[in-house]
């Protein structure tokens, strides 16, 4: 347009003014690069290595036993003395709290720990 013939002053943005050097990398050579790389790989390893471990000492452990055994404690769970299987039966809480004690007994018995005899008997 038409005005007047002067220039315009347009004033400079106040981080032109002054200026920041920085480097273009976080480390001053290869060789620190590679240090700081290998000391987090190192710690992401050490992390990696103890989870592992963590989880090979907690695996469940696997049981086998004959045919003839998981016949027997299943006999054990489901039954009482006479071979009638308990959900058939009208069992009271004494009675039903006998017959849990005696198949945990039988169970820890033939070699099982008694928390896991209680908890089998409870889901069977």
């Amino acid at each position: 347009g038409s005005g007047s013939g002067g220039a315009e002053v347009t004033p400079e943005p106040p981080e032109a003014a002054v200026r920041t050097l920085t480097m273009d990398s976080a480390h001053a050579s290869r060789a620190e690069r590679e240090q700081a790389r290998a000391a987090k790989q190192a710690v992401h390893n050490e992390r990696a290595r103890r989870r592992e471990n963590r989880e090979a000492a907690n695996r469940e452990q696997e049981v086998f036993m004959s045919a003839g055994m998981r016949a027997a404690v299943e006999g054990l769970l489901r039954a009482d003395d006479d071979g009638a299987c308990a959900g058939e039966l009208e069992l009271d809480d004494d009675g039903l709290r006998e017959l849990r004690s005696a198949a945990v007994l039988r169970l820890k018995h033939v070699g099982f720990a008694p928390s896991r005899a209680r908890e089998a008997f409870d889901r069977a």
